[in-house]
């Protein structure tokens, strides 16, 4: 079998393992920190999480280590054994395959028919730095030198051996995204929460409209739906009729915009979303 038959072969399978994998860290994160306490069922804050915390644990290791195909696999297959223990928990195990398996077609058709951007040039050489560098031992050159937040964790969760599978992580947490959006517009029409449901549905259709050519994803991106995120939260807590839960929201959105900004810093603008929740905090609760 040839190495490019090979490629196209391993993405379903990697597209599984890796998506179980980082759902179980953040499953096992949330339990610890228990961050995501809003009532929107957003399967992408889950995620969002085992991405944060995983990379976390990756930045120190690539103090001393290059972050090579072995500690991949590793995460991979220490996330999917985190994931088995949530999984046998849960009642609803018909729905979660369900969720699985639609994420997986998505993201499946994303992988293989993405291409590549303008930039994946350099990106690609950003990403074999961190995979055969230690963090100080990586070259500064004009445009390949540490770059975006997510070309590391990219290289986090891709293997040097199969190419296709740097396609992988960004197929899944867009296809997620596209199912967060989908299910909330739709729950929040027959819930008569037209405010949630309005803005779900034009950031819905705007994701569709510009970013269903995934080659053009690039590293803008992720920081853009976690931005998306942080509006559909912070909307939802302002028009609901139950105010209560103040400091969960903004410890949330306090998270989702830390990482938003360490993908990318031109993110930093996103700090005026916090002033429209902070002025009713209750600060002896924090």
């Amino acid at each position: 079998m040839s190495i490019v038959v090979l490629n196209q072969v391993i993405i379903p399978i990697y597209s599984f393992f890796l998506l179980i994998s980082i759902f179980g860290i953040g499953f096992f994160f949330n339990n610890i920190i228990s961050i995501y306490k809003v009532e929107l069922e957003l399967k992408n804050l889950i995620f969002i999480q085992g991405l944060f915390f995983s990379s976390i644990i990756f930045v120190f290791i690539n103090f001393f280590t290059p972050i090579t195909d072995i500690l991949s696999l590793l995460i991979i297959l220490v996330g999917s054994i985190l994931y088995s223990f949530y999984f046998f928990k849960i009642t609803q195990k018909k729905k979660e395959i369900k969720f699985i398996s639609l994420i997986i077609v998505f993201s499946v058709f994303f992988s293989y028919y993405s291409g590549v951007n303008d930039d994946f040039d350099y990106h690609y050489k950003i990403i074999k730095n961190y995979k055969n560098n230690s963090l100080f031992d990586i070259l500064h050159h004009r445009r390949a030198s540490y770059n975006s937040y997510w070309l590391f964790i990219t290289s986090i969760f891709s293997i040097n051996f199969f190419t296709s599978t740097l396609f992988v992580l960004t197929s899944i947490f867009f296809s997620i995204t596209i199912y967060d959006l989908f299910k909330l517009t739709r729950k929040s029409v027959k819930k008569n929460e037209y405010y949630v449901s309005t803005i779900s549905f034009f950031i819905l259709i705007f994701f569709l409209g510009n970013f269903s050519k995934l080659k053009d994803f690039g590293t803008d991106i992720p920081g853009v739906i976690l931005g998306a995120y942080m509006y559909i939260i912070i909307f939802n807590h302002l028009f609901e009729k139950n105010n209560k839960k103040t400091n969960n929201i903004f410890l949330l959105i306090l998270f989702l915009f830390q990482f938003s900004f360490i993908i990318k810093i031109t993110n930093g603008l996103l700090i005026i979303l916090l002033f429209l929740i902070i002025y009713n905090l209750n600060l002896k609760k924090i």
